[in-house]
């Protein structure tokens, strides 16, 4: 199949964002005046060190934010981190600032060992033994020396062997629980969160994935720990769903529209919160929401960023949009809203005339965009035909396809946190063994993503290596947390709260 043009996910959300200070440290993404995330740098992580590093051989350029897109493709060799890293952002008073490591150090072994070609591996194997080592949890770093002499530096982290191996289900709780807490010591007073992409589109995106994973974690309206956080959110999610689309104004010659990212993720969050707690004006909003998506539905039966034609790179379907839209009716139908199972059934044989024919779902029908099917697109699209079109024998190919792709979340042209929020829903849905081949496939970034705060922040990938920017590093971290965290919280329990029955098609849809 040709290589096609594409853009990156988060290019899709332009940045409109709120002004940030400084960070210290040039914490978290490499620059300390960055007034946006999308300002940032693609860095590697560097786990509990509370360090992220940038490739020494091909340090990251300045860039602007606007239009941008690549070949999709890249190395895939890639993803294992480049042999030598130059340390370009440090957590305040974490324990690499403490230990001694400097902005600039060029890292280029572990533990008394070079290096060979990639360096994540390595510094994930060490990462893990020293937080599991109560006598002597120190990762011992290889720095670059005056006149080519390699020098040594000791880092001392803090002992947690409940976390260090995150495939077990104890440090993936602990992992958890870290992680909400987190998200909820970054929601705003209005219960939403800073504006990094795409205007009050992103800030809905971002209130909507925190509130899914703490309804997951057995919070709810009235009850549990962040119960207040969830309320809040849907709160700030209801009030903001319909506003206009600010970015239609940033251009006259482009449709900017984006509100089908807010409008599915903001569904999804609301219809989980309705389950719990029924409400009209969540009912209500819900409702509005599958009829404004619904008059959206393009003739082909797929759906682009927002109503309003061809985008500013010249075309309108992408599957990620319609394997949302997809979820979204699903779980609006699931609580009681009506949807035209005419137009849902329209939108699933577009999805599937994307895809090569093996219940994969490729990027659109167009001329290049089709057959490439990923684990993103396809797990979404089957958690959506669930409540959708059970019966319908795409359904099962969707489910087959997400069966035995689940671990790829590497794979294919998408937002790599995408990748791995939707396959881990789905693997959740499928079966353990499913979820087992998930966990195999993520533990080693749990490991390496993990910040002394509890965050779990974004990671290049190959595609973002070759691109030279990274649409996670533009949404910022609240989003990476909850994408990560998401499939740690949302299998539903055999008993008590928690859990996410709507998105994983446990709660039947109503009659």
């Amino acid at each position: 199949m040709p290589r096609l043009l594409l853009v990156l996910f988060a290019l899709t959300f332009v940045v409109v964002g709120q002004k940030t200070g400084p960070a210290p440290s040039r914490w978290p993404f490499g620059k300390a005046d960055a007034r946006f995330a999308s300002d940032g740098f693609d860095l590697w992580n560097l786990g509990v060190l509370g360090a992220k590093a940038c490739d020494a051989d091909n340090p990251p350029k300045e860039r602007t934010a606007g239009r941008q897109a690549f070949r999709s493709g890249g190395d895939k060799s890639a993803d294992d981190g480049p042999r030598r890293l130059r340390v370009d952002a440090l957590f305040p008073a974490g324990p690499a600032e403490t230990g001694g490591l400097k902005l600039g150090d060029v890292i280029i072994g572990v533990n008394g060992t070079p290096f060979a070609k990639h360096s994540m591996p390595a510094m994930a194997e060490a990462l893990s033994k020293a937080e599991a080592n109560k006598e002597k949890p120190v990762v011992t770093l290889m720095l670059e020396g005056v006149g080519g002499k390699p020098k040594t530096l000791a880092i001392r982290i803090p002992v947690d062997p409940e976390s260090a191996n995150p495939a077990q289900p104890a440090a993936r709780a602990k992992i958890a629980k870290k992680a909400l807490a987190y998200l909820a010591s970054k929601q705003a007073s209005n219960g939403g969160y800073p504006e990094t992409l795409s205007g009050e589109n992103g800030a809905v995106v971002q209130a909507s994935m925190a509130g899914l994973c703490w309804l997951a974690a057995g919070s709810a309206p009235g009850k549990g720990t962040y119960a207040e956080n969830v309320e809040k959110a849907r709160d700030f999610v209801v009030a903001t769903l319909f506003k206009a689309d600010e970015m239609q104004t940033m251009s006259r010659d482009a449709n900017w529209n984006q509100t089908h990212w807010r409008l599915t993720y903001g569904m999804m969050f609301l219809a989980e919160c309705e389950a719990r707690s029924p409400s009209s004006a969540v009912k209500t909003a819900l409702q509005e929401g599958v009829v404004r998506l619904e008059a959206a539905q393009i003739d082909s039966g797929g759906f682009g960023h927002g109503p309003g034609g061809a985008n500013a790179l010249g075309y309108i379907e992408l599957n990620i949009v319609g394997g949302l839209v997809l979820k979204a009716l699903g779980a609006a139908k699931a609580v009681g809203c009506k949807v035209d199972d005419v137009k849902a059934r329209k939108l699933l044989r577009y999805l599937e005339a994307s895809g090569g024919g093996d219940g994969g779902v490729g990027y659109s029908t167009a001329q290049g965009q089709k057959g490439d099917g990923n684990i993103g697109r396809t797990a979404v699209s089957w958690l959506g035909a669930l409540q959708c079109a059970p019966q319908d024998p795409f359904t099962a190919k969707l489910k087959a396809f997400s069966e035995r792709n689940i671990g790829d979340v590497l794979g294919g042209h998408a937002s790599y946190l995408q990748h791995v929020s939707f396959a881990g829903l789905a693997a959740c849905a499928l079966s353990p063994e499913t979820e087992k081949t998930f966990i195999a496939a993520t533990t080693r970034d749990l490991t390496l993503n993990r910040a002394p705060d509890g965050s779990i922040q974004p990671r290049p990938w190959h595609e973002t290596v070759l691109m030279g920017s990274n649409s996670d590093v533009s949404v910022g971290d609240v989003w990476s947390t909850a994408c990560q965290l998401l499939p740690l919280v949302a299998r539903v329990p055999k008993t008590g709260p928690g859990g996410l029955p709507v998105t994983l098609g446990t709660l039947k849809p109503k009659r």
